[in-house]
């Protein structure tokens, strides 16, 4: 099992699963999911919003750990030159850097 994802809901009912270190662009820039869901969980009264695809900011309402099978497979999507994508409608940012 991979407890390493986190699945974000949103306030028009979609739900977006990927890792806490991925980014999504809110009105504050951009945030990786992880600051997000701790901004969330710190103050349940913070209003998190995310850019979507029709350029306006949706409310996120939770984030949550969740566990999928190990053997889930997983893509990865890659634009040349522009790590910026709308998944599920939600601007996100998949360029990560390895830190070692």
């Amino acid at each position: 099992m991979n407890p390493y994802l986190r699945k974000v809901s949103f306030s028009n009912g979609t739900e977006l699963i990927c890792s806490p270190t991925h980014m999504v662009y809110t009105e504050e820039g951009w945030a990786s999911i992880l600051n997000l869901q701790n901004t969330l969980n710190k103050n349940s009264r913070n209003k998190v919003k995310a850019l979507s695809e029709d350029e306006t900011f949706i409310e996120i309402l939770d984030i949550v750990s969740v566990t999928y099978p190990s053997d889930t497979f997983v893509y990865l999507m890659e634009i040349e030159n522009n790590h910026d994508l709308f998944a599920h409608g939600i601007l996100c940012h998949n360029y990560q850097l390895k830190m070692y």
